[in-house]
């Protein structure tokens, strides 16, 4: 393909491309990712199995939830970082 040379995309993969995106949409995902994660690192830490103790795979899948929750609350929403 040549310097001038376009390419074509199929009518469904430009429909899935969003056309406008602003920074309210940004605020209104970071909300909904707040509110995903934060219900996994919950569930996730305060999970036991039937005698009572915590799996390490929930504990490292909880934990890494945590984390990214931890990310966009003090970076994205509350821009203290």
């Amino acid at each position: 393909m040549g310097p001038n040379s376009h390419r074509t995309f199929s009518a469904s993969l430009v429909a899935l491309i969003p056309r406008r995106v602003t920074y309210r949409n940004y605020k209104v995902l970071d909300w909904i990712f707040l509110g995903v994660t934060g219900f996994v690192a919950y569930h996730a830490l305060t999970h036991r199995n039937e005698d009572g103790e915590n799996d390490i795979g929930h504990m490292l899948f909880g934990s890494i939830a945590l984390l990214f929750f931890a990310r966009v609350l003090l970076v994205d929403i509350l821009k203290v970082l």
